[in-house]
């Protein structure tokens, strides 16, 4: 088994570390609610965001609490063995899939703006995991 490169380790550990406070609150019902309510809606409103801004029904709830609960699943999968180069460059992809997502409900459905720091963030992880794993990969090969 080849070793995997300290800066792959570190940058996907920091994505992992990133995403239990980003979107764990999600897995936390009060917290959820609370932050999409509060939070979410406020950006919307303040920055005065263009598109639409739902109401959230206890179905769609669930569906925020589970997407939550498997941030929290894959954060954790990418800390305890972060020596899986291929773990970063997993969660690179589905990084780049979330934004196009985000940036698809906003163009087609009218979605709130405030999504764009979120889909901005998104794609900025993916370059860097991304990147790491390609640059673990040269330096793998060339010893």
């Amino acid at each position: 088994m080849q070793k995997t490169s300290k800066t792959l380790v570190k940058v996907q550990v920091a994505s992992a570390v990133y995403d239990y406070f980003a979107a764990g609150i999600l897995a936390i019902p009060v917290l959820a609610d609370w932050h999409l309510r509060t939070n979410i809606n406020a950006a919307h409103t303040l920055f005065g965001a263009q598109g639409s801004f739902p109401a959230f029904e206890p179905f769609h709830m669930l569906f925020v609490y589970m997407l939550g609960g498997f941030s929290i699943m894959w954060s954790t999968l990418r800390i305890f063995w972060k020596e899986q180069a291929t773990l970063a460059l997993c969660d690179g992809l589905l990084r780049l899939f979330f934004a196009l997502l985000m940036l698809a409900v906003m163009m087609i459905w009218d979605a709130t703006r405030a999504l764009i720091p979120f889909m901005i963030s998104e794609l900025a992880w993916s370059a860097v995991l991304i990147w790491a794993y390609f640059g673990h990969k040269r330096l793998a090969s060339s010893n």
